[in-house]
């Protein structure tokens, strides 16, 4: 019996939300983090690379969401989504300082904005070939 395939083909890789005008919002924030904070979210980021979105919990319809711990009892979330060709790539949406047990609508909002913009911009790119 064959074994299941898994949900993307070849690697997995992360890319990070910019918008329109090309303000990179999600790396800004990520690198004003310290450095420790940075390399746990990193550290959650590699391991969604390697085992797959299985390894982060859906949120709502194409978001989910990886946690990090950091320094001096800080959470961090980051809202992603699976996009690109076989679903390869790993879209970092919105990082934000967990405060609440539960995602914020807004921020659940945010990413979906977000996503949404993405996908728009990369259709008409596309058309444009």
């Amino acid at each position: 019996m064959p074994k299941p395939q898994p949900l993307t083909h070849g690697p997995r890789y992360w890319r990070l939300y910019r918008t329109a005008s090309d303000s990179h919002v999600v790396r800004d924030y990520l690198q004003g983090l310290p450095v420790e904070d940075y390399a746990s979210i990193r550290a959650a980021m590699k391991e969604v690379e390697e085992r797959g979105v299985r390894s982060a919990k859906q949120i709502k319809g194409d978001i989910r969401q990886i946690e990090a711990n950091g320094g001096h009892g800080v959470t961090y979330r980051l809202l992603f989504a699976v996009d690109g060709h076989a679903g390869q790539m790993l879209l970092g949406l919105l990082p934000f300082n967990k405060k609440t047990q539960q995602t914020p609508d807004r921020y659940i909002e945010l990413a979906e904005d977000r996503l949404r913009d993405w996908r728009s911009r990369r259709e008409r790119l596309d058309e444009g070939k």
